[in-house]
């Protein structure tokens, strides 16, 4: 695949190939640390208990590096990192099994909102926010 420095922003871009594929290309710095790189000085850990109705995760904080969410639960949690409540229909961003993990990307500072699929009771969302 050809990459291109790109005029705009001085960031590497990629060219699609023949078959329409395009791979993502990330720059890197003349010290070769990776361009963006965002490094976070502190975790904080919460739990937040499984519910059928939509509960905050996380609310907004544009401290905010990044986060990781584990769902202990039996029921799936669906995470929403939009405005307003999560819904197990359409309103979520991420489907999260029992035992699985999420990452929040970093960058996005707004609220995270979660609804797990029935209220067992028995798990929580495990948080870790990095700021």
């Amino acid at each position: 695949m050809a990459v291109e420095n790109n005029p705009i922003d001085g960031r590497l871009s990629s060219i699609p190939t023949a078959s329409g594929k395009v791979d993502i290309v990330y720059a890197i710095n003349p010290d070769g640390t990776p361009s963006g790189y965002v490094t976070a000085g502190t975790g904080t850990i919460t739990a937040v208990p499984d519910n059928a109705a939509s509960v905050t995760i996380l609310a907004a904080n544009p401290a905010r590096k990044g986060a990781t969410i584990t769902n202990t639960a039996s029921t799936v949690l669906y995470v929403r990192c939009a405005a307003g409540a999560a819904t197990t229909t359409t309103g979520y961003t991420y489907r999260v099994a029992q035992n699985a993990s999420v990452d929040i990307p970093s960058g996005y500072t707004g609220a995270v909102t979660g609804i797990w699929a029935t209220d067992a009771n028995d798990g929580n969302a495990l948080v870790t926010e990095f700021s």
